[in-house]
């Protein structure tokens, strides 16, 4: 696959020395993005594989009653969603690669766009909350260990406080890439 040629046009005002670097630098990327998106679908889906499998064991009746477990049940969600977008937007990764970015072509529908804006925002909300859950937990796990008599910090221990904990989480970054995502506009074409 040969990069597209209307891309050399940004190097054309770049002296000799510099404008040749650049293009063996912009040609290295652009053949290495292409294999990292492939690599990346594999890694994905072995970690679809694992979240599934992770998600199928915790669910049981006798692991939810630990809020540990509850909150690794609520990470793995959000890996899942994570990986069902990198998974679900390497074709249109690639279909960019190939054939270029056309500025006449609009989106198949308003319906479409919406659906995607919608998955793309529900992605980052996971994005920002599978670490976060890595956090609480910790701190779940040190607060209950240190301190084993306080019956205060032993209501940590129900599946209740676990599952508060992640819809406070969520509810944080939703209000957080809120202000993002309102900046967004519709895209209007020029051509006619």
């Amino acid at each position: 696959m040969k990069p597209d040629d209307r891309f050399y046009k940004y190097f054309a005002n770049l002296t000799e020395p510099v404008k040749t670097i650049s293009l063996f630098i912009y040609d290295i990327t652009y053949k290495s993005a292409e294999k990292s998106y492939s690599i990346t679908a594999y890694l994905c889906m072995f970690g679809l594989f694992v979240n599934f499998f992770h998600i199928f064991i915790l669910s049981r009746k006798s692991m939810r009653q630990s809020s540990v477990n509850v909150l690794m049940i609520g990470q793995s969600i959000s890996d899942i969603i994570c990986f069902f977008y990198e998974t679900g937007s390497l074709p249109l990764v690639k279909n960019f690669l190939t054939t270029g970015n056309n500025e006449c072509d609009p989106p198949v529908s308003y319906l479409r766009v919406l659906a995607t804006y919608s998955y793309l925002y529900l992605d980052a909300i996971c994005r920002r909350v599978s670490p976060w859950i890595g956090v609480v937990m910790a701190a779940f796990r040190l607060l209950i260990t240190s301190f084993p008599f306080n019956n205060t910090i032993a209501k940590l221990g129900n599946p209740i406080s676990s599952l508060c904990s992640i819809l406070i989480l969520f509810v944080i970054s939703t209000l957080r890439l809120s202000s993002e995502f309102q900046s967004s506009k519709i895209w209007i074409s020029d051509c006619v």
